[in-house]
Parts: structure tokens; sequence; C-alpha cells
């Protein structure tokens, strides 16, 4: 969870929208110096895959 004091009180960013951005970020700026990963995505949402 990310967690961010605020003026007013918190901002709480919980795993799974964290977990949603970075997928969404991953898939925007592409993998080439990494390679490619199975499964894609459950690596890009950050879980595993049944």
């Amino acid at each position: 969870m990310v967690i961010r004091q605020e003026p007013d009180g918190y901002l709480l960013i919980g795993q799974p929208a964290h977990a949603f951005l970075a997928g969404q970020l991953a898939r925007a700026w592409g993998r080439e110096p990494f390679g490619d990963f199975e499964p894609r995505e459950g690596g890009l949402l950050g879980r595993r895959s049944t």
C-alpha cells in the first residue's frame, strides 16, 4: 500500500490499484531491454495467474 500524508489526512492507494497502474505503464513503455515473460497478464498485474 502506498500511503501519503496530505494536509487534510492521508491518501491511501491499495496494491490492486497500484499494480493496475504499473501494468498500464509497462504496456505503454514496452519491455525491450528485459525480454518477454509468462504469464504476461499476471506479471503486468503483479499477481499469480492460475
